[in-house]
């Protein structure tokens, strides 16, 4: 029975998950989205900057593609056309939320973030008045009303973590706040701080491409499997999915720095625990009517919240004065997206007895 409820476990685990080809998808999204705002930007000057910052970031993803996978050729759509015709050829299996999972990074990320240490006071800003991500998902792949709802609940969903209102126009968007986290961790660009993050692959890269490739890859918005330990071809965790099924007591030294550095960094937690019930509400129950999928997201985050209570007592862990204030922070933050969770499925199992 343990067996039967862990394969489940492991399989909800992995539906919040991309496979290679679903990765270079997530980004071709990313990168039409910041075309789009190139071509908007009237100042010559900052239009020439976020070029070269477009083709930075995508020179450090390619970079990820080389090292994670070397048969892999990542490549670029020219056109909306072209990347309908490259999510078309992948099978879309019943209740499967990977596209889903694309458009919420997509709808999250926000570009021109350091790319490497020197550019923490990079001044290039997104224009948040672009609409080509609405249009062009409402046109092809979600209906006007799922896309906004996948966008209120993300937004209200920082007050509730907190339980302040208007958090989320105090914060910066999850890429910015991942590079901005990542730049204030100086060891963090070490090949071994690395490898935690990203997974054994990525020891072949050191230096400036190691920064960049770090920086690039996260500030996605997407989490490598690697540093997980999630395998069965699946490259990135995305949709807060990597707060799900932490076992602190099977947890290598390295898969330790990942969470310390960044699944319990106040503020990448608040947008992970953001996007986790973004995809449970609007996502698994709104749109997939999938109550046992929500059920085990929410037994796989309980179970996470009673590992990371007992870490502050670890003392092989290595855990500062500022690492547990932090944890602290998280768990609060947490605890707080638990109990919306299961406001959403009582609510959503209440609907579901008045409909029989």
């Amino acid at each position: 029975m343990k067996n039967l409820e862990g394969y489940k476990n492991m399989k909800v685990l992995k539906s919040l998950g991309l496979d290679v080809k679903q990765t270079e998808i997530l980004y071709n999204f990313q990168f039409l989205k910041t075309i789009e705002d190139i071509k908007n930007e009237k100042d010559e000057t900052r239009k020439k900057q976020k070029t070269k910052w477009l083709q930075e970031w995508q020179k450090s993803i390619e970079s990820v593609f080389k090292v994670t996978h070397q048969e892999y050729n990542s490549k670029w759509v020219k056109n909306e056309e072209e990347l309908r015709n490259w999510v078309s050829r992948i099978e879309v299996k019943s209740k499967s939320i990977w596209l889903d999972l694309v458009i919420l990074e997509t709808y999250v990320f926000e570009p021109y973030y350091p790319l490497n240490e020197g550019e923490q006071k990079n001044k290039l800003k997104y224009n948040l008045k672009n609409l080509w991500l609405e249009k062009f998902v409402v046109r092809n792949y979600m209906s006007k009303e799922i896309y906004s709802k996948m966008k209120k609940t993300y937004k209200t969903s920082f007050g509730t973590i907190t339980k302040k209102k208007n958090t989320f126009v105090k914060i910066v968007l999850g890429s910015v706040s991942l590079a901005l986290v990542l730049l204030g961790i100086g060891a963090v660009f070490a090949p071994q701080i690395a490898v935690a993050l990203l997974g054994s692959q990525f020891a072949g890269l050191s230096g400036a491409a190691l920064t960049n490739a770090v920086l690039a890859y996260l500030g996605g918005g997407a989490i490598a499997a690697g540093g997980l330990g999630v395998a069965g071809g699946t490259m990135v965790i995305a949709g807060g999915g990597a707060l799900l099924g932490l076992n602190i007591g099977i947890m290598s030294g390295s898969s330790f720095v990942l969470l310390k550095k960044v699944l319990v960094n106040p503020t990448q937690n608040m947008v992970l625990c953001s996007k986790l019930l973004t995809v449970v509400k609007v996502f698994v129950l709104n749109k997939n009517n999938d109550i046992g999928v929500a059920k085990t997201i929410y037994n796989e985050f309980s179970n996470s919240i009673s590992n990371l209570e007992n870490l502050s007592y670890d003392t092989e862990l290595d855990m500062d004065k500022n690492d547990k204030k932090d944890l602290e922070k998280s768990l609060a933050q947490m605890k707080n997206t638990k109990e919306e969770l299961t406001k959403f499925i009582s609510s959503y199992e209440i609907g579901i007895t008045k409909k029989q």
